[in-house]
Parts: structure tokens; C-alpha cells; sequence
């Protein structure tokens, strides 16, 4: 079974305490091993939000903005790694795209 969550936005403090609105436009889960999908975790589409938002803005506040903009394929593996290891233990196998988008930037 595939479900794509519904995108969302976080806001991220940079490396040099900037505030940048990110977002995660879509994360694909395909459950391939129903058993862990149903005992290893209560509520798998919450945690895997949970853990992209926290991994997005791990990933993110540790580089400066001319990376997170130069970079943003490596940005996007980097958290869909993260994201997958959890995922795997979870029974479900995950695709994320990441859009860094700098509409406001504020100090």
C-alpha cells in the first residue's frame, strides 16, 4: 500500500541563527512488510512526519545558507537517508522531496 503525505513547512534556524521556511513537498511511504508496519510502531504516517521534520531540521541548521542553496540534492539524500534507516526498522520503504524555497529570511 503507497500513501504520499500531504507536504508541510517547517522553519529552520541556520548555522548563523538565520530563520529559513523550508519544506518537505512530499514523502511517499509503500509499506512492504505489513507485520512491522503494524506492531513495531502505533502510528507509522506520525512518525514518519515526526522524524522527517526533526531530520530536516537536523540536517539543515547544521549548514550555512549558501549550502543549503547550492546543495539542495545533497540536502534532499542526506534526509531521505536518515529517514529511510528509521523506516526500514518500521517496515516501510520511503521517498522524500525536499524544496528549499527562501521566500523570507529574517535575523
Amino acid at each position: 500500500m503507497s500513501l504520499v503525505i500531504i507536504c508541510f513547512r517547517s522553519k529552520i534556524i541556520s548555522q548563523r541563527n538565520l530563520y529559513l521556511p523550508l519544506a518537505i513537498s512530499s514523502l511517499l511511504q509503500h509499506i512492504v512488510n505489513p507485520y512491522r508496519a503494524a506492531f513495531a510502531i502505533q502510528d507509522v504516517r506520525s512518525a514518519l512526519v515526526e522524524r522527517a521534520q526533526t531530520t530536516l531540521r537536523d540536517v539543515c541548521g547544521n549548514r550555512n545558507l549558501q549550502s543549503l542553496l547550492t546543495e539542495r540534492e545533497a540536502v534532499a539524500s542526506e534526509i531521505e537517508q536518515i529517514v529511510e534507516q528509521s523506516a526500514e526498522k518500521w517496515g516501510v520503504a520511503v521517498s522524500i522531496r525536499v524544496s528549499v524555497s527562501l521566500t523570507e529570511c529574517k535575523y
